[in-house]
């Protein structure tokens, strides 16, 4: 080895050193060592390509940032997080519902208002919100109207409420079910001031947050009464594999049209991605054709899944 390139190496593998060893500052190296900021980032970037330096992530179970960043790319989303799976229907909803709040929580600092729809999943998302993060200018928009479970507190207003008191801000409700009789009851209930204040708002926040739905029978449209059992076959006739807000769709991400269509209380897909940023939480074998109609449609801009669901949204690909 000639002299000067023992000396460059040497240089190399202390600034190597003294930067992923020592802890020290790229300034404080080039102080340190009389070597300029920008020769610094040269040898560093030299040592990780040489093999000088290699880097092992030492991760965790029950975390993924590489199939996270797999699929962040397949699908050219901004953020992915993926939780543990379970075949326990509740435990994964749980899970579900930590990485939904840990997304939540860091795409909801400085924004004015936030759109939420309803669902067992985000009820996990909401209990799961930390209390310490406070931003009361903060609007909470319900984005589609209620239905009338038995649990209320999962799928009407209790969402936005609860999510606008743990932040400190204030919810603006829907105060009207999702689904109504008929299109004459939705266009004379869209003439309601009430009701037209809390649409312009929804189809102007900053980011929203939706659950995707499946069509099964374990479906919250039709296990709420909002559809009936005809009508979902209807739909999967169509070739229906999901929904959003009460919006149908198939497994390419087109719309499916359905009697639901000119009945509903709430905002469509089209207002939906207007939205600058929106998050999908849905996980399980259930919800895959679901999850991936609305990857396709592009429509989301962060997801929250599971594991299992990822490698199989990955194999059937883009």
């Amino acid at each position: 080895m000639k002299n000067r390139d023992w000396e460059y190496l040497h240089t190399v593998v202390k600034v190597a050193h003294l930067y992923y060893t020592e802890g020290k500052t790229q300034e404080e190296i080039a102080k340190q060592l009389g070597i300029s900021r920008p020769t610094i980032s040269r040898m560093l970037d030299y040592a990780k390509r040489s093999g000088i330096v290699s880097i092992r992530l030492n991760v965790p179970n029950e975390i993924f940032p590489e199939l996270e960043d797999r699929l962040e790319k397949m699908f050219s989303l901004e953020e992915v997080v993926i939780v543990a799976s379970n075949e326990n229907t509740a435990l994964l909803k749980q899970n579900l519902g930590r990485g939904g709040a840990d997304l939540l929580k860091r795409k909801i600092k400085g924004i004015k208002s936030l759109g939420i729809s309803w669902g067992s999943t985000l009820y996990e998302v909401v209990n799961n919100f930390p209390t310490d993060l406070i931003c009361p200018e903060i609007r909470i928009v319900q984005l589609v109207g209620g239905v009338n479970p038995l649990n209320s507190s999962v799928y009407a207003d209790e969402l936005a409420k609860s999510l606008a008191l743990k932040l400190g801000g204030n919810a603006y409700i829907l105060r009207a079910p999702m689904v109504v009789d008929s299109p004459e009851i939705r266009d004379m209930l869209l003439k309601e001031s009430h009701i037209k204040e809390v649409l312009s708002l929804a189809c102007k926040v900053n980011v929203a947050i939706v659950g995707i739905g499946a069509m099964d029978s374990n479906s919250i449209l039709l296990t709420s009464g909002c559809v009936s059992e005809r009508e979902l076959e209807e739909i999967r006739e169509k070739g229906g594999v999901g929904d959003i807000l009460g919006r149908f769709y198939d497994l390419n991400g087109k719309p499916i049209s359905s009697s639901l269509e000119n009945r509903i209380i709430g905002i469509g897909i089209e207002e939906l991605m207007k939205i600058p940023y929106i998050i999908g939480v849905a996980g399980g074998r259930n919800k895959l054709k679901a999850i991936l109609g609305a990857l396709r449609m592009g429509v989301l801009n962060g997801l929250v899944t599971d594991e299992q669901t990822t490698r199989e949204l990955l194999s059937l690909g883009g």
